[in-house]
């Protein structure tokens, strides 16, 4: 049987988001949301709270530039490769 992510127990760990001014919307999400707010650069922003994790890079307005998933486990990361071998 081929385990989908969901089964794999995967979840996702963080996303960024692209902006023309990467310090303003990481200051937005980090105030709405309640967030830390880091600056890693000029161009690169990280928010972080309980349970949740942005990144906000410069680049086009309203993109989303990457998501990073994970698994709670070595059995379910495992399963996943699995499955990306075989191409299903």
């Amino acid at each position: 049987m081929t385990q989908t992510a969901v089964q794999a127990a995967a979840y996702l760990h963080h996303l960024a988001l692209e902006s023309s001014t990467p310090s303003h919307l990481a200051e937005f999400y980090s105030d709405a949301m309640d967030m830390g707010l880091a600056k890693i650069s000029d161009a690169e922003w990280r928010c972080e709270g309980p349970g949740r994790r942005m990144i906000i890079v410069a680049g086009e307005d309203k993109k989303l530039s990457f998501a990073g998933m994970a698994c709670r486990n070595a059995d379910g990361l495992a399963a996943l490769r699995a499955r990306r071998k075989r191409g299903t």
